[in-house]
């Protein structure tokens, strides 16, 4: 439930204010700039946060749960992404364009260590076996082991830990290299 609310919730600001995400699409200059460029903008404006609402509502519900898995966990890659690439050719001067419960901030390292510990969640959630906390669930009669949520946290720590460090030995490297 927690991934799916930020998913909506980032959602839900990006379709409020759609030229302010169109801007930020456009600042990343993973696309390119002509005509195409700001079409292909114009398309990731309406298919980004639709998809966010879908893959979202589907893991607060709880249906098709392997399939809204896979689908947040290939959002949070796309976005960790976009965002690291941007850092590594020094544009740490933009907004992310994260907006609903997450906010917006400058995009920075710390930015795709948070989103590295969400693709460990859901990474967790997906491989670790047992309930996930859906709405569903909540509203069943099962009980949830708390056991498992403190190891889920535990390992995706250890994770997130270990996947900033490969990052910050990737920009390291990169920086030795240019």
């Amino acid at each position: 439930m927690f991934l799916g609310s930020i998913l909506i919730s980032s959602a839900l600001t990006k379709i409020l204010h759609p030229t302010n995400f169109y801007v930020s699409i456009r600042d990343y200059r993973i696309i390119p700039a002509k005509k195409m460029g700001q079409a292909i903008a114009s398309i990731l404006v309406v298919m980004i946060p639709g998809g966010e609402i879908v893959i979202g509502s589907a893991l607060v519900v709880g249906w098709p749960l392997i399939f809204s898995k896979v689908g947040a966990l290939l959002l949070f890659l796309i976005f960790s992404s976009v965002i690291s690439l941007t850092i590594i050719r020094k544009r740490t001067d933009i907004l992310c364009s994260c907006g609903g419960i997450l906010g917006n901030h400058r995009i920075s390292w710390l930015l795709v260590a948070r989103n590295v510990l969400l693709l460990a969640l859901l990474l967790l959630n997906i491989f670790v076996p047992g309930d996930t906390i859906t709405l569903e669930l909540l509203l069943s009669t099962q009980r949830y082991d708390p056991t498992l949520v403190v190891a889920s946290i535990g390992a995706a720590f250890i994770i997130s830990t270990g996947a900033i460090a490969l990052i910050k030995v990737t920009k390291a490297i990169y920086e030795f290299l240019a």
